[in-house]
């Protein structure tokens, strides 16, 4: 086990060197909200900044871009333990097929050592339900209050298992339930006045946030399911709960509930028909919170099937499966609508058949069987994994090449620089505070107030929509602005521009 853990760790910090490109932007954004912790700790609060996961790495955001990577990774191989051991302790022979399992996700595998949220999220809902299984609630409640300053939708679930705990009158464990986002709202009180800070800053939230993004329809989650936990993992989750219909493993409350409340309530703020809470825009990664539990009942499902004589009467069930990933699972990207008309990948159907093949095989020992699948959990790796690399992609990549080239002038040295690209303080590892010589944002004030000598960085995407400049600003100025270099990103979506401040 310790070996799979290892290997877990290594692999996914090894990925990130390769796939050193950006999921979505708000990687750099986080990454400098943590630093910025350290010259104003008020930064971190709020829903955006999630801020238990940021308390995680006050520390470690000491020792840069580096030992960040590590923590992600390591968060992520502490979660396939935790997994691991609930699998393990619930009875499972086949328990080591949980690392690889998780590994086969796509989602899993490209993002876990990235900077978001959602990884140590799971990791406190697999701590606490590891803890409740081992009959310690207060535990469990310690785990899953601080999963509650973390992601705000484990509220639902924490809410259910505070109602058990009254059932069993453990009043000890309700006000450990209750401890980190009392604490979270206090300091919320303290820097804002507010009183209810947490139900405000969520109410903020939820209205900022309601109508911004198109909502992707109550089915996505489902469509992208195969994405999101694995294919592999997919269908050992029906089997589970066939399993359960036909009595043949006893429910695990604690993992059925808290996975399918978090994944149906994810698909319902999508329904498109009539609008629900926050519109997420059908962001895949939310699902990584609970990939862990799914992965858990996937194993559960996979060992027990093992044990069945008649396993032939079981493609009743597999045939219409691998039908519907053969029609849903095989689109290229998750734009369903425009993808009819886009040649189908049948790379998914192809490993479901061959895992379908697999448990059907008889009179096999549970060693053979268990490294079988473990083997296609690596084909699985080897098949899915694509990189996102940073050289010749997006605007990123430019933003990294303007950054070099900042850095070789040495401007950050000596002028006061202007710019609003959304990486520019990542690449150089700096919060805008650190700048000497100052760093402000491309607005027509700012603009107007800027002295001579200053660096101006315009691009057509952040400057011009969020600060309203636009190229026609210095075109018309002459006199003012001298051009020093153009840009244009690789996907020829942005254009970019360096300006010097020459005369008032």
């Amino acid at each position: 086990m310790y070996l799979f853990l290892i290997i877990h760790f290594v692999s996914l910090y090894a990925f990130s060197f390769y796939s050193d490109g950006f999921y979505q932007g708000e990687e750099g954004a986080h990454y400098i909200n943590m630093k910025m912790f350290w010259e104003n700790p008020s930064v971190i609060l709020g829903n955006w900044a999630k801020t238990g996961w940021k308390l995680l790495y006050i520390f470690p955001v000491l020792g840069g871009k580096t030992l960040v990577f590590l923590m992600n990774c390591f968060w992520a191989t502490l979660t396939a333990f935790f997994t691991y051991k609930i699998v393990k302790n619930r009875g499972s022979e086949i328990a080591l097929l949980v690392i690889p399992l998780m590994m086969s996700s796509i989602l899993w595998f490209g993002v876990s050592f990235r900077n978001y949220s959602e990884i140590s999220a799971a990791c406190m809902i697999m701590a606490a339900v590891y803890f409740h299984f081992k009959s310690n609630d207060l535990w469990a409640a310690f785990f899953i209050s601080f999963g509650l300053i973390i992601r705000q939708e484990l509220y639902l679930p924490a809410f259910l298992f505070g109602a058990y705990l009254l059932y069993r009158m453990n009043f000890r464990a309700i006000a450990m339930l209750a401890l980190f986002p009392l604490l979270n709202n206090f300091w919320g009180f303290v820097e804002t006045g507010d009183l209810l800070y947490l139900y405000s800053d969520a109410k903020k939230t939820a209205t900022q946030y309601s109508s911004q993004y198109l909502r992707a329809g109550f089915d996505h989650y489902f469509l992208m399911s195969g994405v999101c936990f694995g294919y592999l993992t997919v269908i050992g989750i029906l089997l589970y709960l066939v399993m359960l219909v036909r009595k043949i493993r006893t429910q695990e409350w604690f993992v059925l509930i808290p996975f399918y409340i978090f994944f149906l309530t994810d698909c319902l703020f999508n329904l498109k028909s009539y609008p629900i809470g926050t519109s997420t825009a059908g962001n895949l990664r939310y699902m990584l919170i609970i990939l862990p539990l799914g992965v858990a009942m996937a194993v559960w499902a996979l060992g027990d099937f093992y044990k069945l004589k008649k396993k032939y009467l079981y493609l009743i069930l597999f045939v219409p499966i691998l039908i519907a990933v053969a029609y849903f699972f095989t689109f290229d990207h998750n734009w369903i609508e425009r993808a009819f008309w886009a040649p189908r990948i049948y790379t998914p159907l192809y490993v479901s058949m061959a895992l379908v093949v697999v448990m059907m095989i008889p009179r096999i020992s549970v060693k053979v069987y268990r490294w079988l699948l473990i083997a296609l959990c690596a084909v699985n790796v080897y098949l899915f994994t694509n990189p996102i690399q940073l050289a010749n992609r997006d605007e990123n990549s430019t933003c990294k090449e303007i950054v070099d080239w900042v850095n070789q002038n040495k401007y950050i040295h000596s002028r006061h620089i202007y710019q609003q690209l959304s990486m520019f303080t990542y690449f150089m590892d700096m919060t805008p505070s650190e700048f000497k010589y100052g760093l402000d944002n491309v607005t027509v004030p700012l603009m107007e107030q800027s002295k001579v000598g200053s660096i101006v960085i315009w691009d057509s995407h952040f400057a011009e929509r969020y600060g309203g400049v636009n190229y026609k600003y210095f075109e018309d100025r002459p006199d003012k602005f001298l051009i020093l270099k153009q840009w244009q990103s690789p996907d020829q979506k942005v254009v970019f521009a360096a300006f010097e401040r020459i005369n008032y």
